[in-house]
């Protein structure tokens, strides 16, 4: 992972939202980090708007370069371009 990922998993685990690592994701050839929907939902409550907690990383690690690139079941995948 780059710098800024390893600083939003610094971020998301002071928090307590659990976070790993997302190695060879599909269509990137690349890493990303994966942050659990249920520990998201834990901190903010069921039906926060994920848009909403990038928004609030961004503004807190002082850079627009994360967006959310996907998600499932169980993990959001964040990247920076």
């Amino acid at each position: 992972m780059n710098a800024l990922l390893n600083r939003a998993q610094f971020w998301f685990r002071e928090l307590g939202v659990t976070t790993k690592e997302s190695v060879d994701f599909p269509n990137l050839g690349r890493t990303c980090l994966a942050v659990s929907r249920n520990s998201i939902d834990d901190l903010c409550g069921i039906g926060v708007v994920y848009e909403t907690v990038i928004s609030e990383l961004r503004a807190s690690l002082g850079t627009n370069k994360f967006s959310l690139i996907d998600k499932d079941q169980e993990w959001l995948y964040i990247d920076t371009f």
